[in-house]
């Protein structure tokens, strides 16, 4: 069974990326997955400092790189801020990519689907090539499909997607990154 971890890149409690990592992992759930929705403000994650680094680890840092460290994958659902990706998702990346002292990096070989949701008609669309371009720098393999949903305010209501077509699509992302990981376990 493929474990999943599923990561907004938002901090706010009503976020709307937030709202489709919840919905995202019942999707993959009900794909056959192990599935969880990890909220970065749990983990009080510091701003990327190596000086701080070298003084010690941010326990939050390490409980959250421990979990990433046991996942095979994840779904990650990033806002668009100023055309790029958040801050909170950045500093992540910059953290999860430091090596443990025995040598592993959380964002090492791991599986990647990306998904974005904003009000607005392009859902977020000008960060997905960012996320691409950093998770592959840092070694993970992000999947070909990807989804930006517009319209969010509507389209997701009551912990579910609203639109038929836009469900199939996200369900055919998971379905895609669950079939990447069990291929190359």
């Amino acid at each position: 069974m493929s474990k999943i971890l599923s990561i907004s890149g938002s901090l706010r409690k009503e976020s709307l990326n937030g709202k489709l990592s919840h919905i995202a992992v019942k999707e993959a759930v009900a794909l056959g997955a192990d599935a969880e929705v990890i909220n970065l403000i749990d983990y009080d994650i510091p701003i990327f400092n190596e000086d701080l680094e070298a003084i010690a680890t941010p326990e939050g840092v390490l409980r959250l790189k421990e979990k990433m460290l046991l996942a095979d994958g994840f779904i990650i659902c990033n806002p668009e801020y100023n055309g790029s990706i958040s801050s909170p998702m950045k500093n992540l990346i910059d953290w999860m990519s430091r090596p443990t002292p025995e040598g592993k990096r959380a964002l090492q070989n791991k599986k990647i689907a990306l998904l974005a949701t904003s009000p607005g008609s392009l859902g977020g669309l000008r960060a997905l090539p960012h996320l691409r371009d950093i998770f592959t720098s840092v070694g993970s393999f992000v999947i070909p499909k990807q989804a930006a949903f517009g319209g969010a305010y509507d389209l997701l209501k009551d912990g579910e997607m609203t639109d038929v077509k836009k469900r199939k699509l996200l369900q055919d992302i998971i379905q895609e990154l669950i079939q990447v990981i069990d291929s190359l376990k």
